[in-house]
């Protein structure tokens, strides 16, 4: 609720009048009022082992900054990140979180095998297209040094790229080849590797869990068991 009376004070509405952006500034106090009690109670009740869960300790902070650093809105708008929390309520959004964490060095080994794609790409199309921009032949400075083609690249990564190919492709036809292998390799191999991966460990997650859930029913079968057992045994005792 606190982040969508956020989301709201952000429109033209609200920060053009007054007496409504007061409103709203009353109500954000009385959710910060309400952070407070709950991160208080928290820590009562966990004592120390709050500063040990990093989402408590997140909220703590949060807190304590919006109360001493009140008059940096940033800090205050920082809380609407408490709605990631919900995450943890809804089991398919967890696993993929899970699975996401877990699968951190695989996909950092990917990101780098990107960037190593990206940096001879990058010489290449300098070495090759550097002087386009210098000759009026392109709109933009698109390969004029090392760092402008990386981010140059990168635009093409997130698949905005036709204007920028088209234009090279009327001075070097070979341009096309150029950005169409780096843009299958990045745009298509390397995205697919990355959700095959995260793909497969939110399955592996999902089969641990059934795994757990199967071996506490057994767990739970084996304890009745033997109530029953300790009942027939004392019946037939007596």
């Amino acid at each position: 609720l606190n982040a969508i009376v956020l989301g709201i004070a952000t429109f033209d509405f609200v920060t053009d009048n007054e007496d409504v952006a007061h409103v709203f500034s009353q109500i954000d106090l009385s959710f910060l009022i309400i952070f407070t009690i709950e991160i208080s109670l928290q820590l009562i009740y966990h004592g120390h082992k709050l500063f040990l869960d990093g989402w408590l300790f997140f909220d703590f902070v949060i807190v304590l900054l919006s109360w001493s650093l009140d008059s940096l809105k940033v800090f205050r708008a920082f809380r609407v990140i408490r709605t990631i929390r919900l995450v943890a309520r809804l089991k398919t959004l967890k696993n993929l979180l899970n699975a996401i964490f877990e699968v951190g060095p695989s996909v950092t080994a990917v990101l780098a095998l990107l960037l190593l794609i990206m940096y001879v790409y990058a010489v290449l199309c300098t070495e090759l297209f550097g002087d386009l921009h210098e000759l009026g032949l392109t709109d933009g400075n698109y390969f004029g040094r090392l760092d402008i083609s990386l981010f140059t690249l990168l635009e093409m990564v997130t698949l905005e790229w036709a204007e920028i190919a088209r234009q090279v492709e009327e001075v070097h036809y070979y341009a096309s080849f150029i950005f169409g292998s780096f843009l299958v390799m990045t745009g298509f191999i390397l995205y697919s590797l990355v959700v095959a991966i995260i793909c497969d460990a939110v399955q592996e997650n999902e089969h641990k869990e059934e795994l757990a859930a199967a071996e506490k029913e057994k767990a739970e079968s084996r304890k009745r068991l033997n109530q029953m057992k300790k009942r027939v045994e004392m019946l037939t005792m007596n």
